[in-house]
């Protein structure tokens, strides 16, 4: 008696295909062979196929190996900086649920320039790259669904909208705060004292050393 090279556990007998002699059933063969243990000594998972002896943890001991990991970040890194628009395409899509045409079509919109402010957007900086602003209400975190997405807005305007919580009563009394404080005497006094600190001292003064 002679078992199927697979593993099914059925007799296979000899049988003659293409003039070469086969330890393998009809309809079987060797990529479908199933193991009881790989390579390292792993026990085989039910259901499970291995690939060149190696089965998942043999994969996860690879991965966590410093010397791999090591290569792969650096690999990673390359890559990010090699394209940049797919990394930002990615980012768009995984956290904001947009597209790239979704990201031109907005900037088409607002002349690539902050929905808030006139800052110009360019992916030269941190400060001019373009972030996406959604409704908070609709989604909580800093994820959206896509739906509710806004517009895009600078940096610095981000966290303006971020700080007041999307809260207009709260941007409407800075305005009013803002108007109500410039030109008061307060502001004078502070600017007269400033001026009076940067004059240079006077004759026959004591200087700190």
């Amino acid at each position: 008696m002679s078992l199927c090279a697979c593993g099914c556990g059925q007799d296979a007998g000899v049988y003659v295909e293409n003039g070469k002699s086969k330890r393998f059933i009809h309809g079987h063969n060797r990529k479908a062979a199933k193991k009881e243990q790989c390579v390292k000594g792993h026990p085989n998972v039910p259901g499970s196929r291995y690939a060149n002896g190696n089965c998942k943890q043999c994969q996860r001991d690879r991965l966590r190996n410093p010397e791999v990991a090591t290569k792969n970040n650096a690999y990673r890194a390359l890559w990010r900086t090699a394209h940049p628009e797919n990394v930002r395409n990615a980012h768009y899509k995984q956290k904001y649920g947009l597209t790239c045409e979704a990201v031109n079509d907005f900037l088409i919109k607002q002349n690539n320039q902050c929905a808030i402010c006139p800052l110009v957007f360019s992916y030269a900086s941190r400060e001019t790259t373009p972030c996406v602003d959604h409704d908070h209400s609709c989604c909580p975190g800093q994820k959206s669904c896509g739906k509710c997405v806004r517009g895009l807005v600078c940096r610095m305007c981000n966290v303006l909208l971020g700080a007041a919580r999307d809260n207009t009563t709260t941007l409407q009394n800075s305005i009013k705060y803002l108007n109500k404080c410039k030109g008061t005497q307060t502001c004078q006094n502070a600017r007269n004292t400033l001026s009076e600190l940067k004059e240079p001292p006077t004759a026959g003064a004591w200087v700190k050393p």
